[in-house]
């Protein structure tokens, strides 16, 4: 099999994690940012970072371009902006693959898109899968559909199979309960809030980047093995007046490109028992205290690091309609953020969320199946999936 490489789009701490784990496994990454100058010591052979700023009008230069058509796997890692009716960035990035796809040499065997799983909203604490219908009425988790529906339309009209991973609470080295506890970091009030649920499913970081490149290998491998009966590549689209040329014979498998999979570890756990445990691991003076709602709601894995950076209060962005669910459907999520717009205080949407499909479809064995491992290893001076010098940058850059 050919070398394969990584086109990340949007470099932060998840990310990071999913950079550096590649250049582990001698995958060749290319990542963009905003912020280039300040990211710039991750930078390396292997890791090659580009400007990208859609919203200052910076877009891909012909290097990243040709960068991007030579990716196997292209992941984005970027949140939808705040905004009605356009996401500049979003947008950017989608005319970009547009362009990469219509080359003869295009490379691209996959998409991978980081959402959130709160988009299933209020389940009222029951347990969900990806069959479970998103039920949000927040204005972040409709946000996140409305790109999700975006990804799902293009990958269509690509014909680039496409995996929309749901992420749960992502947490990691320097972004946890125990790291909050040893430097006492005030909660900010969102994260005040969220720690009166009673569930959170949450993730490690370095799960998400094992998880990210499975799929990786996964589409590399579907893209160059002979196929088995059911399973065909389609045939080029022919260009027609009016029309892009698409030339990359996109993998069509089980009749659908998109594919959903959450990330999350074994056990769904209330934030009182995490402080606890936390706690306990640092010693007699630290367990003796209560754990409050507001320490509690620090830093716990409560919310991705994409998710953090969208605006709970503004209005779903106006993409396309969500692949497989019905404008009636649509609508009643759109009423229920409308009706809830005037009030300052969202509704808790509780919920469990399984993770069989992602050890199923991907293989993935977690290395914290539990908040517990997560923790612990941690507390050993574990940094992975980082080195010492990602998080030096990372959290010295204030990237949050």
């Amino acid at each position: 099999m050919a070398s394969q490489s990584l086109f990340i789009f949007g470099l932060g701490y998840t990310s990071t994690g999913i950079a550096r784990q590649a250049q582990s496994r001698d995958i060749r990454v290319v990542s963009t940012t905003k912020r280039l100058q300040q990211l710039s010591p991750l930078a390396s052979e292997a890791h090659q970072l580009l400007l990208f700023d859609p919203a200052a009008k910076q877009q891909l230069d012909e290097e990243g371009m040709r960068a991007l058509q030579g990716a196997t796997y292209v992941v984005t890692s970027i949140p939808p902006v705040a905004a009605k009716l356009y996401d500049p960035v979003l947008q950017a990035q989608q005319r970009a693959l547009r362009q990469a796809a219509a080359s003869p040499d295009c490379q691209i065997s996959g998409l991978g898109y980081l959402s959130s799983t709160g988009v299933y909203g209020d389940w009222q604490g029951g347990w969900v899968d990806e069959s479970c219908e998103p039920r949000t009425a927040t204005g972040r988790g409709l946000l996140r559909l409305e790109a999700e529906a975006a990804w799902a339309a293009l990958a269509q009209q690509l014909r680039l199979p496409l995996t929309i991973f749901r992420l749960g609470g992502i947490y990691g080295p320097r972004r946890s309960v125990l790291h909050n506890l040893q430097t006492q970091a005030q909660p900010n009030s969102s994260a005040v809030r969220r720690g009166q649920q009673r569930h959170t499913s949450r993730c490690h970081v370095a799960d998400v980047a094992q998880a990210v490149l499975a799929d990786m290998q996964r589409r590399s491998l579907l893209h160059h093995m002979s196929l088995p009966d059911g399973m065909q590549q389609d045939p080029p689209q022919q260009q027609q007046q009016g029309q892009e040329k698409f030339t990359w014979p996109g993998l069509r498998v089980g009749n659908r490109y998109v594919d959903v999979i959450n990330v999350v570890d074994d056990e769904p756990a209330p934030r009182g028992d995490v402080e606890g445990y936390a706690r306990q691991l640092l010693g007699s003076d630290q367990a003796d205290a209560s754990p409050t709602p507001q320490s509690v709601a620090a830093g716990d894995g409560s919310s991705s690091s994409s998710a953090m950076q969208a605006q709970s209060s503004s209005s779903p962005a106006q993409l396309s309609q969500k692949e497989g669910s019905t404008p009636k459907q649509q609508n009643s999520l759109r009423s229920s953020s409308s009706s809830s717009s005037g009030r300052r205080k969202e509704v808790l949407e509780e919920k469990r969320v399984r993770n069989d499909k992602l050890k199923a479809a991907l293989g993935v064995q977690l290395l914290a199946p539990t908040y517990k491992e997560g923790l612990d290893s941690m507390h050993a001076g574990s940094i992975a999936p980082f080195g010492v010098e990602d998080l030096e940058c990372l959290f010295s850059s204030n990237r949050r």
